[in-house]
């Protein structure tokens, strides 16, 4: 049964696309958190992005992707989609000045 208030966590919260509440997530987040603020630059900390880069091999390898296919994380659903959208502008070349 439901609470009073909100979980944005729950697949029912349609306001936004929610980070999730994952445990492991938030974990990983903080142990990142806690290590280095700056823990997306190589030069800053080589060891989180080598993690960062080794997961995402990992992940295109369960999906059957080719070696040469490469990947993103992002903090959340919105971001995640808006990636998408540009990722999917730029591979098709499309300009704002051609609509």
């Amino acid at each position: 049964m439901d609470e009073v208030g909100i979980n944005p966590a729950s697949g029912g919260h349609m306001g936004y696309i929610p980070g999730g509440g994952l445990y492991p997530s938030a974990l990983g987040d903080y142990i990142a958190a806690v290590n280095n603020k700056y823990e997306g630059l190589f030069f800053a900390t080589p060891g989180a992005v080598r993690l960062e880069n080794m997961l995402i091999r990992w992940m295109c390898k369960l999906m059957g992707y080719p070696e040469t296919s490469t990947g993103n994380l992002t903090s959340g659903g919105s971001i995640a989609n808006f990636v998408a959208v540009v990722t999917a502008r730029e591979s098709f070349d499309l300009k704002a000045r051609d609509f």
